[in-house]
This record gives structure tokens, sequence and C-alpha cells, in this order.
């Protein structure tokens, strides 16, 4: 691994993610006026601390955060955290990963079978947070306990040999898989472009049209 690679994708990454295009990405339909405010915490304050999550209490992670960045002094709220967090446009970490992969996949660190970036890609069935919203977007099912669950697909392409997943997807649990790939292979034809690249699926994707599609995509 060059080490002046990766810290030059992470500096780039910071600098981006200080952007005034990424300020008016973190902002939902129709909102013209979140993230123009200097506040303790500011928009690039907490994509970076949603980024560096260690999977604690919401207090625990504002002040891991702040301890972190030697800002003890700017603390704020956990009440004044969430409401700001509410007005962040979610799409905004899908855009980061996509430029950051870009940058990975156009270094000298790639590595590659016979020619080919090698991705697999699997999906499954899981529980998510069981409220109303999520019943209607996603679907339910029944558990072991026979009580009726929210439940989604969840489907993810992964690169075997750099080890990034390239995308998630989370769908209605009765999605098909084969349209959950083709999905994924337009993420992947915009990070990667035209590379070659070979693509592990299992028998569940098998059919000849999903075979005509990866034909037309350039994916073996």
């Amino acid at each position: 691994m060059n080490i002046n690679e990766v810290y030059w994708r992470f500096k780039k990454l910071k600098k981006e993610i200080h952007s005034r295009r990424v300020q008016e990405w973190s902002r939902k339909a129709g909102d013209r006026s979140s993230w123009t405010r200097q506040r303790k915490m500011p928009l690039h304050d907490i994509l970076i601390s949603t980024l560096a999550r260690k999977g604690l209490s919401a207090v625990m992670e504002i002040r891991h955060y702040f301890q972190t960045a030697e800002k003890m002094e700017k603390t704020v709220s956990k009440q004044d955290y969430l409401k700001q967090r509410q007005k962040l446009n979610p799409e905004v970490f899908k855009l980061l990963n996509g430029n950051y992969l870009k940058r990975f996949y156009t270094g000298q660190n790639v590595k590659e079978w016979r020619g080919y970036l090698v991705m697999a890609a699997d999906g499954s069935r899981a529980e998510i947070p069981d409220s109303e919203e999520n019943r209607r977007t996603y679907g339910e099912s029944i558990n072991k306990y026979g009580k009726a669950v929210a439940r989604a697909n969840i489907s993810a392409l992964h690169d075997v040999f750099n080890r990034f997943i390239l995308d998630i997807g989370i769908h209605h649990y009765r999605d098909s898989e084969v349209e959950e790939a083709k999905a994924h292979i337009s993420v992947l034809k915009n990070i990667i472009g035209e590379r070659p690249v070979l693509i592990m699926f299992d028998r569940n994707y098998a059919s000849l049209e999903f075979a005509s599609f990866l034909e037309k995509a350039g994916v073996k």
C-alpha cells in the first residue's frame, strides 16, 4: 500500500467535506438555508463525527468526538446535535463515498486478477427497526415467534481484493435480487468507468435475461 496515496485521498476527502458543494448536497429537497450559520458544531463536524461513529450512545459519541478533536470547550448538547442531524440529507454520504472510491480506482494501489477487478454481490433478508414507516416502505413478514415485523432485503457489492464495499442497497423484502444487482452495477460503472470487471453471483441470480444484461454492461 502506498501511504502517500492513502494520505492524499484522505486529504482530498477532508477538503471536500469542507466545500460549498457538500454543503449543498447536505440539504434536503426544498431546503435552501441549512448549514449557512456558523454553529458550535458546524456541518463538517457533523459529517466527520457521523463517519467516525463507534455505536455508542449519542451523548458518548458527542463527547468522544470533541475529545478527539480537542474541542471540549465547544461541545454541544445531545438535543442540539440530534436537531441538527435531522436536517442532514443522508444521500451526502453516498456522494462522498462514491467520490472517494473514484479517486482510489484511478490510483496505483488497485489490485486485479488477470486484468480484472473482482467483485462479489449477494443479498439477504433482515429485520429492520420495526416502525410504521419501515413497514410501509420495505414490507413486513412473520418472524419465528409468529409476530409481524418490518423486514428488508439488504444487498451489497464488494471488491474482493481491494476490500471495499462499493454499494449497499436496502430494498423491499420481496424485491428481485436480479434488479438489486442491476442497481449495484449502475453504481459500479459510475465509479470505475469501463475497467474490466468480474463479478461473482450465486445460483439465485442465474437467468438468460440477467446474462444478457451483464453481457451488454461489459461484466464477466
